[in-house]
């Protein structure tokens, strides 16, 4: 069997540290503001001493007189003895097959597989059925769901409109891919963190795979607070999914257990990140005049009509040089 997706295990804090600051690839990031806690000449000491960034050390296998296949066996076996419990008898080939099939491809076996493995006389015969299900293409479809439930992936938009998002697929087979090709799932965190910067530009759906509300308002402090919002989610979901710690109640107070000391700058890490495939042109007219400070009367129908084209075909490169475009030509008005 390969390594990677498959088998779980490898940290993400140095990648966080090395990766979030260049998720757009361009942002430069803004400074914490004023009267925010330090987060630089503390946090080495709180990750050396805090109980939750403690290492995991491998307990000493406990003894036991029984015949066992691999380590796990002994914890079982263990817990067995002490209650004078023998083990259940194993299973079945028919019923191995079935549960292996539920498992890791979502569907039962056919009637000719299971006759197969109920009659292959090879001693390896279970490995073997099990590296052929790791190899399927299903797999990727059963076991990329759970991913996708973790990062609050959806093919709608939420709230009270709640449309359909037609470029939500590139992320969901992404997710599939990586599962199916074994990824390094150090590769696979900083890919959906930086995927602009390493070539896998659908990775990055990860940061807004989240509900995002399409109703704007004229009123530009609660447009906002919608995009405070949109970005605390991603904040969130970075600190749930990846750290395994709810960095989102940081928001608004120090954390209570947790030294949650960065929510300013990771939060900072991800100001360009755009829901910018997803914009009718209302919305886009919005997002333009308040993240990018272009006034209402200098958007012309053809800036929205291009920049919405580029946006439905998720044209990365065009929607920079418009965005430049504009600020140029905002920057030659009388301030």
């Amino acid at each position: 069997m390969k390594t990677g997706l498959k088998q779980f295990g490898q940290t993400v804090a140095v990648i966080l540290l090395t990766a979030v600051g260049t998720t757009s690839g361009k942002a430069s990031q803004p400074s914490p503001p004023t009267g925010s806690r330090p987060t630089t000449a503390a946090a080495p000491d709180v990750a050396a001493t805090h109980w939750s960034f403690q290492p995991i050390r491998r307990p000493p296998l406990p003894p036991t007189g029984q015949t066992v296949r691999n380590p796990i066996d002994r914890f079982i076996l263990a817990k067995l003895d002490a209650q004078h419990l023998a083990p259940a008898p194993e299973a079945s080939r028919r019923l191995l097959i079935r549960r292996l099939s539920f498992d890791l491809i979502g569907l039962p076996p056919s009637p000719e597989e299971t006759r197969a493995f109920e009659t292959d006389p090879r001693p390896d015969a279970y490995e073997r059925l099990v590296d052929r299900l790791l190899a399927s293409p299903l797999h990727g479809e059963r076991w990329a769901r759970h991913w996708l439930d973790v990062v609050r992936f959806a093919e709608t938009h939420g709230f009270e409109m709640n449309n359909p998002r037609p470029n939500a697929w590139p992320y969901r087979d992404y997710v599939i891919r990586a599962f199916n090709e074994d990824r390094p799932y150090d590769r696979f965190v900083r890919e959906q963190l930086a995927g602009d910067t390493l070539g896998s530009d659908e990775a990055t759906g990860f940061l807004v795979a989240g509900p995002w509300d399409q109703v704007k308002s004229p009123d530009e402090v609660l447009t906002r607070n919608q995009r405070a919002d949109e970005l605390h989610d991603m904040v969130s979901t970075v600190g749930s999914a990846l750290l395994g710690l709810t960095i989102g109640c940081a928001r608004c107070h120090d954390h209570k257990f947790d030294p949650i000391l960065s929510y300013c700058e990771t939060k900072a890490s991800q100001e360009k990140d755009l829901h910018l495939n997803q914009f009718d042109p209302f919305q886009l007219r919005h997002l333009l005049t308040f993240h990018q400070d272009i006034p209402h009367e200098e958007l012309t129908s053809l800036d929205i009509e291009r920049l919405t084209k580029a946006c439905e075909r998720a044209d990365k490169d065009e929607i920079h040089v418009w965005f430049e475009t504009l600020a140029l030509r905002k920057h030659k008005l009388p301030m």
